[in-house]
């Protein structure tokens, strides 16, 4: 079985934005991160296993954390373009926790958004299934062992 690997599309944004010295507002950066991991969706592969570094459902928990309402249509995607019933999600770990050009939330923003991301999963039916604090390749490793049971 073959897996692949789908970018995060908020970090890509940032990094266009730091490059291109512009600062989009909340609503255009969430409709831009719909763009990018809609279009992951749909291309990837069906033949493979992919896992995706963020997805749809991000784009409302996004705007949630932002205090922006969310428009129908980013709530009409995200019902209609589901995933894997099992998301697996990376626990808040302040003791990992950094900033970076991208990155510049607090470490209590992080843990709210943390929260509300995995709230919007859930409300959205998906079941969430917490990475264990362990180093990456184990990570990995976990990911992996779920997989195989499918």
């Amino acid at each position: 079985m073959g897996y692949q690997v789908s970018s995060e599309s908020g970090r890509a944004i940032i990094q266009a934005q730091l490059r291109a010295n512009i600062k989009l507002a909340p609503l255009a950066f969430a409709e831009q991160m719909l763009e990018k991991d809609l279009h992951n969706y749909k291309t990837s592969p069906q033949n493979s296993v992919v896992v995706f570094d963020r997805g749809i459902p991000d784009t409302l928990g996004y705007l949630m954390s932002v205090g922006e309402q969310i428009p129908k249509h980013i709530k009409r995607v995200a019902r209609e373009h589901l995933y894997n019933q099992t998301v697996f999600v990376a626990p808040f770990w302040p003791e990992i926790y950094e900033m970076d050009a991208e990155r510049k939330q607090t470490l209590e923003e992080a843990r709210e958004t943390y929260e509300i991301m995995r709230e919007v999963y859930v409300q959205l039916g998906y079941s969430t299934l917490l990475l264990p604090k362990v180093a990456v390749n184990e990570r990995v490793d976990f990911v992996r062992n779920y997989i195989k049971n499918f």
